[in-house]
């Protein structure tokens, strides 16, 4: 009986990061699929994988493949690169540096779609920042919030508690399940709002 209400604008994972994260280049460049020249700058041609300009989207050599061989180097290279991004790690706290690395075709759920525009779509974890893009109706405004809030009415609930740290969409399926008298699932990132139930 108890509900659980999110509103919150679209809003995407900053691809850059005001916390201490390697960048998406620093990653690939270590694992040996992204070249640099002599000045430090990216080597399109040498590399086999490589951000696009916003950081959220990476790619792989060969773009339009055309020979067998070519279609085989290609996958190799998403492949491999699905896997370093996938396992990346802040070395100073071990957290992973993308909570999503996903190939285009696999990327529907996040409002990807379409003809082909990149070959991954990567996100940070939120609490390393984020934007949002002109939104209608505030697109006169430029930018607008990427925050939201979360509403929990119902049984279970401690009338007019507010959580005073970060919420975050992570936190909503063991807080949910805890609600519903069952175990989280042993892979949820998130934590429960015990500040929020009874």
């Amino acid at each position: 009986g108890t509900a659980l209400l999110i509103m919150s604008q679209h809003g995407v994972v900053e691809p850059w990061d005001s916390r201490p994260s390697p960048s998406t280049a620093d990653i690939l460049h270590q694992a040996g699929l992204l070249a640099r020249d002599s000045t430090g700058a990216i080597d399109y041609e040498a590399s086999r994988a490589f951000p696009g300009a916003d950081g959220g989207f990476v790619n792989v050599r060969p773009w339009r493949p055309v020979s067998e061989d070519e279609i085989a180097l290609r996958q190799r290279n998403l492949d491999e690169t699905l896997r370093v991004l996938s396992a990346a790690a802040n070395p100073g706290t071990g957290q992973r540096v993308f909570s999503v690395a996903l190939p285009w075709e696999a990327a529907a759920p996040f409002g990807i779609g379409g003809p082909r525009e990149a070959d991954i779509m990567v996100l940070r974890p939120a609490p390393f920042g984020g934007i949002h893009g002109a939104c209608y109706p505030l697109e006169a405004e430029g930018e607008s919030d990427l925050r939201g809030f979360l509403l929990f009415v119902g049984p279970g609930v401690k009338a007019g508690a507010r959580e005073e740290r970060p919420v975050y969409p992570e936190d909503l399926a063991p807080t949910a399940a805890q609600l519903l008298g069952i175990r989280p699932p042993g892979d949820c990132e998130g934590r429960i709002l015990w500040r929020m139930l009874q």
